[in-house]
């Protein structure tokens, strides 16, 4: 077996990716509404054709009710139980549970139990992240060097934000 760990790190245009290997522990980790993700692969490392978030999310923790126009999005519960209202129905999905949601259908989810729960989220094609360059803060609020999720998407980039693919 070839270990190619080190070809992941060649600069190569985003049309030209026919694999990437990305080792275990790597990627960005971002806070958005409380919650903490882990970006597991980027639009660039998918050639522009999916992205995947590890999310954790605390008790009480969950986006407000939102659509996005640009991607398809599936949530897989991994550990804990967490509510995802889609089209004004709402499901209990426990560990092993997916919900698909097309783009521009609205959806939210919130975690009402008192333990964190842990799950994947796909997007399907291209899906950027704006960062605001400042400290951003943790769940707990500590101040944390690093960068803070804006928005994702189709998002106005200001001075002093950047597009991170």
């Amino acid at each position: 077996m070839h270990d190619k760990t080190t070809d992941s790190h060649l600069p190569q245009a985003e049309s030209d990716v026919r694999h990437t290997y990305l080792p275990a522990g790597t990627g960005s980790k971002i806070w958005m509404s409380g919650d903490e993700y882990q970006i597991l692969l980027d639009a660039k490392s998918s050639g522009n054709t999916m992205t995947l978030l590890d999310a954790l999310v605390p008790p009480a923790g969950g986006p407000p009710l939102h659509a996005h126009a640009d991607v398809d999005e599936l949530f897989l519960v991994l550990d804990g139980e967490l509510d995802i209202m889609v089209d004004n129905a709402v499901y209990q999905v426990k560990a092993g549970g997916r919900v698909f949601v097309k783009r521009n259908v609205p959806h939210a989810f919130i975690n009402r139990t008192d333990r964190p729960v842990r799950m994947l989220i796909f997007y399907t094609a291209l899906r950027r992240f704006v960062w605001n360059t400042t400290t951003s803060c943790d769940p707990n609020g500590r101040k944390r060097a690093g960068r803070q999720m804006l928005e994702f998407g189709h998002a106005q980039v200001g001075d002093g934000d950047e597009v991170v693919a």
